[in-house]
């Protein structure tokens, strides 16, 4: 077991109630068995995508955030609305960061400037990592990238004051480069991917020619040392692509389905071990966030699912643990549903053998195992259950009324419903992206309600239902300033995409 399997698996005990308390307040539920439409525990899904390493994280930077028994009280810093755990963290920044500096004051309290509490911001946490690794060791290395993320999630930076900017961009790609630790690439790259994710089109040309032959390279080399890199670089790349190329018109995207399905290929059924499983399942959510991306393209995505589809149904094997099932169930329902039907005399087919399709998925659905719990064999079966529905119903008639997948809980007492493997799977890396505080970016930002948007669904574009920071300006208060504003994001999407095929071709991985 490698150390940062051991260090993520280590609090989660620990922290495994606290996580339940919070995550009830948002994220999202999982489907009923015996209803779609009703609510059931809403810490099903998130206990659904725990066996996705990216999720430990919050509780490890939790657990060494407690572990340092010797930083000051919270009541330390007066007169400041901040929570127990943001004022602990705060505490330890400057005593990281002031505490390493030669020109603070030899009696100065870490933090304190002139009796006055300093409040650190991601500025400053950027520039402290920016300093020498003689200045900052390991240990506050990893404990300030895993800070510095949870800084840039909490609350959309439009709404903090915080500037996205291609300068602090490059040096977090830096930390990436530089890591000499599991725990502190997998924090630095999230930290990089959140900071895109919050302003995309200011640094999306920096992402694509710095931070992507960085993934690139991790996931393709055989050279790869520290586990769970790989399988962190492939969620991370398919993240970036899902918030860079979403209603881009995806020019050769499709090219690197082959390739990522290659990569899956090479892990044996026999034997594998949970690095390598965290790898297949990836790399089958990387496979469909490209298939939902050129669906939304209005590409045709019939020969890529016709072709693809029969490699994504080995992983549904009994050879495999249920985490890979489950990623290629969802990504079989997802490739059924953005599939076009065509004729209705003469239909076109994803797999010429529906029959056999849905007897591998009915024995997933009565999935029975003495080394797996009571509670994820039933969340396995509610899983699969919902596959087996949606592609029994891949053509739903004119008027019939969609099922619900999941529910994406905004507050206590609105909840958002899924309705589609297209959402469904956009949601897992918003999920990455923003970690607990998806609900609050998904309220303030339209950018990211647009992201699970269906091509069809073209009216949520315009969504006004949910208050946002300068919805004031008359342009968005007529139809002619939505047509312009809409078409000036076409043009950025279309310059992005130019800049990406300028440096990679066709974005051939091979």
């Amino acid at each position: 077991m490698s150390q940062l399997q051991r260090e993520m698996r280590t609090p989660l005990k620990q922290f495994a109630r606290s996580e339940s308390r919070a995550s009830s307040g948002s994220g999202i539920r999982s489907p009923s068995m015996k209803s779609p439409k009703t609510d059931t525990d809403p810490d099903e899904f998130d206990q659904d995508v725990m066996d996705m390493s990216f999720m430990r994280l919050d509780d490890l930077l939790r657990a060494k955030l407690q572990d340092n028994d010797s930083l000051p009280s919270p009541s330390t810093i007066t007169g400041i609305s901040m929570s127990r755990q943001e004022s602990r963290a705060n505490s330890m920044i400057g005593s990281i960061i002031d505490g390493e500096d030669e020109s603070s004051a030899a009696n100065a309290e870490p933090g304190e400037e002139g009796g006055v509490i300093k409040i650190y911001k991601i500025s400053d946490v950027i520039a402290a990592l920016a300093k020498s690794r003689s200045k900052i060791n390991s240990s506050s290395r990893e404990f300030l990238l895993g800070e510095l993320y949870r800084m840039i999630v909490k609350k959309p930076l439009s709404t903090s004051g915080a500037v996205v900017n291609e300068t602090d961009l490059e040096l977090l790609v830096s930390f990436v480069k530089g890591a000499r630790s599991q725990l502190e690439f997998v924090f630095a790259l999230r930290a990089a991917v959140a900071y895109i994710a919050s302003d995309v089109d200011e640094v999306a040309t920096t992402a694509i020619e710095q931070l992507f032959p960085v993934l690139l390279n991790k996931i393709y080399s055989p050279d790869e040392t520290y586990e769970g890199v790989r399988s962190s670089c492939l969620i991370a790349y398919a993240s970036l692509l899902l918030v860079i190329y979403d209603e881009s018109q995806c020019y050769g995207l499709g090219d690197s389905v082959e390739t990522l399905m290659e990569l899956a290929d090479g892990y044996s059924a026999g034997g594998l071990s949970e690095n390598d499983e965290d790898v297949v399942v990836n790399t089958l959510n990387a496979i469909a966030i490209i298939i939902s991306l050129i669906y939304k393209a209005n590409r045709d995505v019939n020969t890529l699912v016709q072709e693809n589809i029969p490699q994504v149904m080995t992983f549904l094997s009994s050879e495999f643990s249920k985490k890979v099932q489950k990623a290629a169930a969802i990504v079989v329902a997802l490739m059924y549903e953005v599939f076009d039907f065509g004729d209705e005399d003469d239909p076109d087919e994803p797999y010429d053998d529906f029959e056999d399709l849905k007897s591998i998925i009915n024995q997933l659905v009565r999935y029975s195992s003495k080394k797996v719990s009571k509670k994820d064999k039933k969340e396995s079966r509610s899983i699969f259950r919902e596959v087996l529905h949606s592609l029994e119903r891949a053509e739903p008639e004119e008027g019939e009324e969609k099922e619900i997948l999941s529910r994406f809980k905004l507050n206590k007492s609105k909840a958002l419903p899924i309705t589609s493997w297209f959402e469904y799977v956009r949601l897992v890396h918003l999920k990455y992206i923003f970690g607990s505080e998806l609900n609050l970016h998904y309220v303030a930002s339209k950018e990211v309600r647009n992201l699970l948007a269906k091509p069809d669904d073209e009216s949520s574009k315009f969504n006004v239902d949910v208050e946002e920071p300068h919805r004031e300006d008359k342009a968005w208060k007529t139809e002619s300033g939505r047509v312009n504003d809409v078409k000036r994001d076409q043009k950025i999407r279309e310059a992005r995409e130019l800049k990406v095929r300028e440096k990679f071709g066709d974005l051939s991985l091979e």
